[in-house]
């Protein structure tokens, strides 16, 4: 008897300790939505983010999308379209360099303000340093080839290998201008709040200052 109520203990205590392991709190997840972005990884990012927050996620991934979905309009092959989704994530991951969790202050039981130091490359900088990738001249290496793909298959398909040329090129070079970026550390504060499942999401994003971002 005695050690059927020890296993039935064992069992219970388990089951606290592993819905407590599975749980997450305002903080963890403000930090886990920087450590995906810092991971290049936006579709996990996008998972701790709240529909009221959608328009912070397009501030973030605006740029990348459009120029995604540009030569996703194209005939693509599969090989091209990876491509462009490893440049999507390598470009998060040269821009966002770290991030520290600073606190948090309750607003209700339900809803909390966490204050989050982000570093992330200075836009002049990365600019700059963007523009010492010549992806032009890397591209004209091969303007007769893409000329008989024109020719022989059509635009679409020509266009198809300039993307494919130019991006590999990118994620081949983009560790190379690492060393000319400079990082700043923003500190913003990130509304996050628990839904009708008991999950914390992020529902807005502010800078610290209190201008919206």
């Amino acid at each position: 008897m005695m050690r059927k109520k020890c296993a039935v203990l064992s069992a219970g205590l388990c089951l606290m300790l592993a819905g407590c392991a599975g749980s997450s709190g305002p903080e963890d997840t403000a930090g886990a939505f920087w450590q995906a972005m810092e991971n290049g990884d936006l579709q996990k990012a996008a998972g701790f983010v709240s529909e009221e927050a959608e328009e912070y996620m397009q501030s973030l991934s605006g740029s990348m999308d459009s120029l995604v979905e540009t030569a996703e309009s194209y005939d693509l092959s599969e090989e091209t379209a990876g491509k462009i989704r490893t440049y999507t994530s390598n470009i998060m991951k040269i821009t966002y360099g770290g991030h520290a969790v600073q606190g948090s202050a309750e607003i209700s039981e339900e809803e909390y303000e966490v204050t989050v130091t982000v570093r992330s490359a200075d836009p002049a900088s990365f600019k700059s340093a963007m523009e010492q990738l010549d992806y032009a001249a890397a591209a004209d290496q091969y303007k007769d080839e893409i000329m008989q793909i024109m020719n022989e298959e059509g635009i679409n398909k020509a266009y198809a290998r300039l993307f494919d040329i130019i991006f590999e090129y990118l994620n081949d070079n983009l560790s190379s201008i690492t060393g000319s970026l400079t990082y700043n550390d923003n500190p913003v504060v990130m509304t996050v709040k628990k839904n009708k499942e008991n999950k914390w999401l992020i529902t807005g994003v502010k800078a610290a200052d209190n201008s919206e971002n």
